[in-house]
């Protein structure tokens, strides 16, 4: 009786340990396909490729390898050379929309970040808030840069900050550079945030990256202007 105890410890462990004694194991104790189903396969997910520029992007990209790294890239009606999408590499969440702008001999040369609806009161506090946040992040990453804080009014009231951002008599921007002192990396050559309007009570920011290669894009863009001259 013991010997048969020990037995089925020891074919126990066995099963466990998916060896031996399968064969002197009983049909009630063993596992069955229905008691033990096989889990179903996860779907193979598509690994986007990621570089080290702003957003997971980098200088001199071309469109098709660009479409790869985000998978939604779609040729805009703006101009040549310029793409959209909605989704980058490393996402952000303040920015919902991207604009890609391309130079048939050096590649990519711009990305432009369209940041989410604000929601603001008529001093555009949330507004300012949001933008200092941006500001704050992009300085302790590439150092200082210049700030643009200021009306073209005759007189300056806070309660009409956001009617004035509406109609372009408000600037409120930060520009980091080589010119400006900043640490610039990944062939940049210039950094811009700005805030906008919509309408009274609406406002976004927008993050533009020039690479260095940007002079390229400049003179294809006037090439293709002129051409018809």
């Amino acid at each position: 009786m013991r010997f048969q105890q020990r037995k089925a410890v020891a074919c126990l462990i066995s099963i466990i340990a998916l060896s031996g004694c399968q064969q002197s194991a009983s049909p009630a104790s063993a596992p069955t396909q229905a008691e033990h189903p096989t889990a179903p396969q996860p779907s193979p997910v598509t690994a986007h490729v990621t570089y080290d520029g702003p957003f997971g992007l980098r200088m001199g990209l071309s469109p098709a390898e660009a479409k790869a790294a985000t998978s939604s890239l779609e040729e805009s009606d703006q101009g040549p050379g310029i793409y959209r999408t909605n989704s980058v590499p490393v996402s952000h969440p303040d920015f919902e929309s991207y604009s890609l702008l391309f130079s048939q001999k050096s590649g990519l040369c711009k990305v432009v970040a369209i940041g989410k609806d604000i929601q603001s009161g008529d001093t555009g506090y949330e507004v300012r808030s949001a933008f200092d946040a941006i500001d704050k992040a992009i300085t302790g990453k590439y150092g200082k840069g210049k700030k643009y804080d200021f009306t073209s009014e005759r007189y300056d009231s806070p309660e009409f900050w956001m009617m004035y951002l509406l109609k372009k008599n408000r600037t409120l921007a930060k520009v980091w550079s080589k010119e400006e002192g900043s640490s610039l990396t990944s062939n940049l050559g210039s950094i811009t945030l700005e805030a906008g309007a919509t309408d009274m009570s609406t406002g976004y920011l927008v993050m533009r990256y020039e690479f260095q290669n940007m002079s390229d894009c400049v003179a294809e863009g006037e090439a293709e202007k002129n051409k018809g001259l």
